[in-house]
């Protein structure tokens, strides 16, 4: 009887700890790479890479006052930027996925892109469905296809709305902090796909924008207070979340899974370094004056 009962105990251990596996819904396994791209200091290499964009822009751009077409400006600035990622230390092989990601969503550059976007009156391509979507109807697409998780799904919903409120001014310097700060937190302990990239680009995006505040950026505000630093955070991000997922929608149309989540982090890197160049005042004083 004793033998019994200690074999009985044992197998109700180890159903026990076969239950605490991961829900399958909300495990992806192209995102346990993000936490690698977590480092101790509370930043990330993708915010890094985006601050480092930020600052060669703002110490050297000069614009091309010949040009009188936003669309040849739109090439002019995605030219300067490949230039400076051809001299970045960064892997061939990610050169080639940022190379691409910046060419192919430079559009995100132009006063306003981000704004409409994140409000749906901009449609994005949606690889999944091979279409023009909302980006909200991109993000559902990829939900139901179980390319990310249902809370994945919802926190980039959430994270469009607090960035539309952004934009209209709505969002204090101390909410915006907080609430990326929570993101943050959030994100260390699950395994997304857009989000964590995304996260980790906000907190170092706002580090660098409180260090190098906005002076008179057009469509944006006409003084460094937290407002505007909350607007242009916000543009990061959903840059960000916009070309990570299109990439994300590009990899699941052709392979049927999301199984290169460096791809998919590059792609929103480069998405948060074209949304944040656009509102640097001598590059968005420029394309305004274009229109």
């Amino acid at each position: 009887m004793k033998k019994n009962t200690i074999f009985l105990l044992t197998m109700l251990t180890a159903i026990a700890f076969g239950c605490q596996k991961k829900n399958p819904e909300t495990s992806n396994p192209a995102a346990p790479a993000a936490k690698q791209a977590l480092s101790s200091a509370g930043g990330c290499e993708y915010g890094d890479i985006h601050n480092s964009f930020m600052t060669y822009t703002l110490q050297n751009f000069q614009p091309d006052l010949s040009i009188t077409k936003p669309d040849v400006a739109v090439d002019y600035i995605d030219s300067f930027l490949q230039d400076y990622l051809n001299s970045y230390s960064l892997d061939d092989s990610s050169k080639v996925i940022m190379t691409d990601a910046l060419t192919e969503n430079k559009n995100l550059l132009l006063p306003n892109e981000v704004e409409d976007i994140t409000t749906g009156v901009r449609m994005i391509n949606n690889p999944v469905t091979n279409a023009q979507s909302t980006l909200i109807e991109l993000i559902q697409s990829l939900e139901n296809v179980k390319a990310i998780s249902s809370d994945e799904a919802t926190k980039l919903a959430d994270l469009l709305n607090f960035s539309a409120a952004a934009f209209a001014g709505k969002i204090s310097d101390d909410s915006l902090k907080s609430y990326l700060q929570t993101l943050n937190d959030d994100v260390s302990t699950h395994d997304y796909v857009i989000l964590g990239t995304v996260s980790c680009i906000g907190n170092a995006s706002y580090e660098w924008w409180m260090q190098n505040p906005p002076s008179a950026t057009p469509g944006i505000g006409q003084k460094p207070t937290a407002a505007v630093v909350a607007a242009i955070v916000a543009r990061d991000v959903v840059g960000g979340v916009a070309s990570g997922a299109v990439a994300a929608g590009a990899q699941y149309a052709t392979t049927g899974k999301v199984g290169n989540w460096k791809a998919v982090a590059i792609s929103a890197g480069a998405g948060a370094i074209l949304a944040s160049t656009g509102a640097i005042a001598k590059v968005a004083s420029w394309l305004v004056s274009l229109f």
